[in-house]
């Protein structure tokens, strides 16, 4: 039985010892020129996307007026066939939008992956140098409490790790 006692004090002890931290993922995510760039190099992929399904779409609509005024007087061959790349051009502009969906959805997950594991990296080097038991992130309602004494805020010690890389 004394066993048990002095093994409940001794985890007491190292639980009274024990440190602990947490860190605002969307602050450090804020701060950093990497998450900036990432948001920039999104939103440009996205204007590109808009621009050439404009451009696809001014195209589509000046070949549909000319096979209207034209329509009467082609020979049969040319009216079907000019019918056809009609619907060709058609089926690649709906076809297309999912498609920029999908790569703007990739290179999106790319990049916050990119910066989700530099912040993790930096959490964890932190983490064992500082020896803390674990690191926290407060986000999202993550973290309702944390006593001052017994918990730090690391947040600005990851921004100024990752601002040195």
């Amino acid at each position: 039985m004394s066993l048990l006692l002095l093994v409940a004090m001794l985890a007491a002890t190292q639980a009274q010892t024990a440190r602990y931290a947490f860190f605002s993922y969307q602050r450090v995510c804020s701060s950093l020129p990497q998450a900036q760039q990432a948001t920039r190099c999104i939103a440009d992929l996205r204007k590109q996307y808009a621009d050439e399904a404009q451009k696809a779409a001014q195209e589509f609509n000046e070949k549909y007026e000319d096979f209207l005024e034209g329509q009467h007087t082609f020979a049969p061959a040319i009216y079907k066939k000019r019918q056809l790349e009609l619907q060709e051009m058609m089926d690649r502009n709906v076809a297309f939008r999912p498609e920029c969906d999908q790569q703007l959805s990739q290179r999106q997950q790319s990049l916050k992956q990119e910066l989700d594991g530099k912040i993790s990296a930096a959490v964890r080097a932190i983490g064992q140098e500082r020896q803390y038991a674990f690191v926290l992130n407060s986000d999202a309602n993550g973290l309702e409490y944390a006593d001052p004494e017994l918990c730090d805020d690391i947040t600005d010690l990851i921004i100024e790790r990752l601002d040195r890389k």
